[in-house]
């Protein structure tokens, strides 16, 4: 029997954003009581919570959401995990050679950590990253998309004492390979081929959406 497993974090005034920038706010302008209705505005930075990040994210040349078709967004995937034993820590080529099942050309990589427990606190941010290295070889083996149950791929500073320089982004998303971040609890369905939908909405000239991401087992 076809199981249905949510991969999201609910979106709301306490979602995970990008540093320095502002928490969604969520306005409800309409109501029952004068209108009739309840009609709400939501306003909130384009990398909010479980969200896909589009090629223009670090491109001035690459293409927005509106551009991805349905076909990078529904698809296979596989689950691997990497459990932080001992902390946080880079993931790369090493581990995943080692993974299964075993990774086939236009296949979408989930990687599930075991962090999105610490989601909505300040742990979260003393997060697993994907080496450099990690990120060619997955582009080089074919996946058409990564996930992550972090908040970015990158190296973050506390790590190296130094900003970000987003190498994993262009490595990956310079090359068509899409990224999702934030992606929620993935422990059900780790170690499984699974089909994967990431349904962000067509907005146009955005870099980044969030969007509501399952999977089908």
């Amino acid at each position: 029997m076809t199981r249905i497993i949510d991969l999201t974090h609910p979106l709301g005034p306490d979602a995970n954003v990008p540093p320095a920038l502002p928490q969604p706010t969520i306005d409800t302008v309409r109501t029952m009581a004068s209108h009739g209705r309840n009609s709400s505005v939501i306003t909130l930075p384009a990398h909010t919570g479980t969200h896909l990040d589009a090629p223009w994210h670090v491109s001035e040349t690459g293409g927005d959401i509106n551009s991805i078709g349905l076909d990078r967004l529904i698809g296979p995937a596989v689950v691997w995990s990497f459990p932080q034993v001992d902390g946080p820590r880079g993931i790369g080529p090493e581990d995943f050679e080692r993974a299964s099942p075993k990774l086939e050309r236009g296949d979408a990589v989930l990687i599930s950590t075991g962090w999105a427990k610490h989601y909505g606190t300040p742990a979260y941010h003393k997060r697993p990253w994907l080496t450099v290295d990690g990120a060619i070889w997955l582009r080089e083996q074919g996946a058409r998309l990564v996930g992550m149950d972090f908040a970015n791929p990158e190296q973050p500073p506390s790590q190296h004492g130094m900003s970000m320089d987003f190498r994993d982004h262009h490595e990956l998303l310079d090359h068509g390979v899409l990224i999702v971040e934030n992606v929620a609890d993935m422990s059900a369905i780790e170690g499984q081929r699974v089909r994967l939908f990431v349904t962000a909405a067509p907005v146009k000239g955005i870099d980044g959406f969030p969007a509501r991401v399952f999977a089908e087992v």
